[in-house]
């Protein structure tokens, strides 16, 4: 596994437009430039990135990360232009920009547990990034968790409570597996020890 430069250069764009937001107009476009940058780099450069070779079935998996990822930065992106146009309502707007994020969580959390071990693409925690088997333990439970993360996001929406929406995906897509895989990683540790 490398450190891949296209990569840093890419988050490094996207970082500086975020901040530059403050005081540049149309920074959205870099940080919409940059993100499909990064994405088309992963699906082209997927052996570079997992340190597999091009013919191992891993990178089939990365490859279907990337095009999800532009397929939703695109979608999001149109979402977007399309209100700023005034061709969409605010509560079509928030529905469709709802659904895109309840889709790639259950997409994503079919995927994390197919996802070779990287640097770039997944649950990327000081702990996983560093030890395979964490690696491994923290994408099933992210596998685990999209059904459960996806109801409570859903039960959210019903009840018109985007803290709870916002909350579910924290915690069950991000909290609880992060938790977990550094619970796991200690006991390695600890086992080795």
């Amino acid at each position: 596994m490398k450190n891949d430069r296209w990569m840093m250069l890419c988050c490094g764009g996207i970082l500086v437009c975020v901040c530059a937001s403050l005081w540049l107009p149309y920074t959205e476009w870099g940080i919409l430039l940059f993100s499909i940058l990064s994405a088309l780099r992963l699906y082209f450069a997927n052996d570079v990135i997992t340190g597999l070779d091009q013919a191992n079935p891993k990178n089939r998996t990365v490859r279907e990360m990337a095009m999800l990822s532009m397929f939703f930065i695109l979608m999001m992106a149109g979402i977007t232009v399309w209100y700023e146009c005034g061709q969409l309502p605010d509560v079509v707007k928030e529905k469709l920009q709802f659904f895109m994020v309840l889709f790639l969580v259950l997409v994503y959390g079919n995927a994390a547990p197919k996802l070779p071990f990287n640097r770039h693409l997944g649950l990327r925690l000081p702990w996983t990034t560093t030890n395979e088997n964490t690696w491994r333990y923290a994408h099933r439970i992210c596998g685990y968790m999209s059904f459960p993360t996806a109801f409570f996001m859903l039960c959210g929406y019903a009840m018109h409570q985007s803290g709870v929406q916002i909350a579910a995906l924290c915690i069950g897509f991000v909290g609880l597996p992060a938790f977990l895989s550094y619970r796991y990683n200690q006991k390695q540790k600890k086992d080795r020890s």
